[in-house]
Parts: structure tokens; C-alpha cells; sequence
């Protein structure tokens, strides 16, 4: 789903990709995108005051994201799948500070 979103975003002019990430041990860790955005595996890293976090990954990693953008008070489409109810639960009350879109079928 990674590679839909950045081919999407590339195609628009009004949108731009500022950062990508993977799990530390995927192979493109450390390449770029066809954009020249380096790949990371640390959202803070990657992450602008004024973006907005695009997410398909897993539960765990999910609300670690999730934690860094109450922080920063980023808002965040979540595709993720599997949560458990405590974890919908918890993105359930991070939606009164910050704005999220949760849809687990984004295809």
C-alpha cells in the first residue's frame, strides 16, 4: 500500500511527500523513492509540523505514531488493520485532539 501512496502523491501537484518510513529491517531502509525521499525507520525523523501522517502498518507501530502525533498535534489517516478494541479505543480519545481518519479497507 506504501508504494500506492507515494506513486498517488507524487501525481499531484498540490500534495507533497516530505518523508517515507519502513520497519528496520526491510530492504528499501535507507533508499530513496522515486521523489528523492530518503526511506527511514523513525517517524520523527521524517515528520513536518504542517503534514499529516498517512498509516498502514501494525497495531504496535500504529499507536507509537499515533503518540507522536498527539505530540505534535499532526493529523493522521489510519488503514492499519487488527486492532483490538482497547486499541480502537485509544485512537477513539486521541480523536478529540487531533483529527483521524481510521478506515481499515482503503481498497
Amino acid at each position: 500500500m506504501g508504494k500506492e501512496v507515494i506513486y498517488k502523491i507524487s501525481q499531484r501537484k498540490d500534495i507533497e511527500l516530505v518523508g517515507a518510513i519502513e520497519s528496520p529491517q526491510h530492504p528499501l531502509l535507507g533508499k530513496e523513492t522515486e521523489k528523492e525521499i530518503k526511506i527511514g525507520s523513525h517517524l520523527e525523523n521524517v515528520i513536518e509540523r504542517d503534514s499529516i501522517i498517512i498509516e498502514f502498518t501494525t497495531p504496535p507501530a500504529t499507536l507509537e505514531h499515533l503518540r507522536i502525533a498527539e505530540k505534535k498535534g499532526i493529523p493522521m489517516v489510519i488503514g492499519t488493520t487488527g486492532f483490538k478494541e482497547k486499541e480502537y479505543q485509544r485512537i477513539k480519545r486521541a480523536s478529540n485532539t487531533i483529527p483521524i481518519i481510521i478506515s481499515p479497507n482503503m481498497s
